[in-house]
């Protein structure tokens, strides 16, 4: 998953994750465990956070939301 590869690449625990975009540490672990689709206020939260695009970050949610 591009979430996690991204995380990683900054050196980035999920917990960072989580305090650096607002998303709540359990359900950053049950989207990158593949549990559940991030809804978009989540996604965005999250590409702002990477500094990414969402579509770059989620792009099979993307295209299977447009």
């Amino acid at each position: 998953m591009r979430l996690t590869d991204e995380r990683k690449k900054r050196g980035w625990s999920k917990s960072e994750l989580s305090r650096r975009s607002g998303v709540a540490l359990p359900e950053i672990c049950r989207i990158e465990g593949g549990k559940i689709y991030p809804y978009p206020g989540w996604r965005r939260k999250l590409a702002a956070a990477l500094e990414v695009s969402e579509e770059e970050l989620f792009p099979e949610v993307v295209r299977k939301n447009a």
